[in-house]
């Protein structure tokens, strides 16, 4: 192993033996020992947040969305699936009055769609499901138990047809970021939601890690063949961790084909039939949350509620296990009083992966807003985060090196250094290194 790091160092000082492709590093060509070999290069690491923004209200007086033209005059949540070529926005409580207490025109959620794909100043919604032209209407009610209200906790396309997750309120809590629930429920739409067939037999137990959720099925580029839609999912409330599961797209609506992470092994991923021997795989408090894999960036994020902080914060991973490290503050309460929710769409991302727009709500106005966070991006070798790849950036790397099957098992230290999220710090992840390598002082590949 030390002469291995010796000859890495050697092949450091050769690193103009590297080709590029465009202006952004995509592959790699290393010589190792007289082989040559070539590799595939991720993307950047998200620094920093630079700034966050309110590019609109969206719902409520005074929004870019005339929502009193259909009896809406508060709401929450805003989650997004892209289904059919338009965006669809699940909203949550609903009333005629501007209100976040129950009031006239009450429905438990609603939703929005739209075709607009240009975010820069706010999203236009092209209707609603509606149950006549003026009326938004109530899109699940399960007419199960005896609950406060359903509300969708996330959502996903396959095919044909769109499932939501919701979640059966059992109770609020007296204080805030508390609830229980009697379950967390799935309903789908063959008719882009304009019905809905709640699933009877699906439930994930209220005491459960699953009753609040997000999906998303891969497409970073070590996803390869990957058939399964991978599902996070946190507790009710605010004050749980994450756990994740899996699911292939044909079994969505069986509960007891899903699969929970149940840790790492040998630097893989392991899964197991019982929810609870899931492993926790981001720490709590999390709350609303969304995921989603920024293309540009080439990094899986998330973006989740932390009571505590009063913050919304961004959680960054390679892959959809993880592991994941951050946060990152995106914004927080004392800015913006009473925020909560943040919903990512894969389509409204800007400026190379630097821009993303998320929906937030906000309490007191009980309504929905767009908001657009400038992220500052840095090669993914720039451990210290000073601008630039040099020896010091290297001593990390080499800290970290342990070869091919070697597994890192998860631990903290090799989660920025493992480029390809396959468990190992080898020649592949060397490569990535090589590539950014620019020497102390001198301007990153990512600014």
């Amino acid at each position: 192993m030390i002469e291995g790091k010796k000859q890495m160092g050697l092949v450091l000082k050769k690193a103009s033996r590297i080709a590029w492709k465009a202006n952004r590093p995509r592959v790699a060509i290393v010589v190792w020992a007289g082989v040559l070999l070539v590799v595939d290069i991720a993307g950047a690491d998200i620094a920093q947040v630079n700034t966050t923004a309110q590019i609109a209200r969206l719902t409520g007086p005074g929004a870019v969305n005339d929502t009193a033209a259909v009896g809406i005059g508060g709401t929450d949540l805003g989650i997004m699936v892209n289904h059919h070529g338009q965006t669809f926005l699940l909203f949550g409580d609903t009333f005629s009055s501007d209100t976040s207490s129950p009031g006239t025109g009450w429905r438990w959620n609603t939703m929005a769609y739209t075709t607009d794909t240009d975010p820069a100043d706010g999203i236009t919604f092209d209707g609603w499901i509606t149950s006549s032209p003026s009326w938004a209407c109530e899109i699940i009610h399960s007419g199960r138990q005896t609950p406060v209200t359903e509300i969708p906790t996330g959502a996903i396309s396959i095919g044909d047809r769109l499932y939501v997750w919701y979640m059966s309120v059992e109770a609020w809590g007296t204080v805030g970021g508390q609830w229980t629930c009697n379950y967390g429920g799935l309903a789908y739409s063959d008719d882009d939601g304009w019905s809905f067939t709640v699933v009877d037999s699906f439930e994930f137990p209220g005491d459960g890690n699953f009753v609040m959720v997000a999906a998303a099925t891969r497409t970073d580029p070590y996803g390869g063949e990957d058939p399964y839609v991978y599902v996070w999912g946190t507790p009710a409330g605010r004050f749980g961790g994450v756990k994740l599961a899996r699911i292939l797209p044909q079994d969505i609506a069986n509960l007891a084909a899903y699969q929970y992470m149940g840790g790492l092994v040998d630097g893989r991923p392991t899964w197991t039939t019982a929810e609870a021997d899931g492993v926790i795989i981001v720490p709590a408090p999390v709350g609303e949350m969304s995921v989603m894999y920024n293309a540009a960036a080439r990094v899986w994020t998330m973006l989740s509620f932390d009571e505590n902080r009063d913050a919304i914060e961004l959680w960054q991973a390679r892959t959809p296990w993880g592991p994941w490290f951050g946060p990152i503050t995106v914004t927080t309460g004392r800015t913006y009083p009473g925020l909560y929710g943040s919903y990512m769409n894969p389509l409204y991302v800007g400026n190379d992966g630097q821009s993303v727009y998320f929906t937030m709500s906000r309490w007191f106005s009980y309504d929905v807003y767009l908001m657009k966070t400038d992220f500052r991006l840095v090669a993914p070798a720039d451990f210290d985060r000073d601008g630039d790849v040099d020896l010091a950036d290297f001593a990390n790397f080499q800290g970290a090196f342990n070869g091919p099957n070697r597994p890192c098992n998860g631990q903290p230290s090799c989660a920025r250094v493992d480029f390809d999220g396959d468990g190992d710090v080898d020649l592949a992840d060397f490569g990535t290194f090589q590539s950014c390598f620019n020497g102390p002082n001198r301007p990153p590949v990512y600014q």
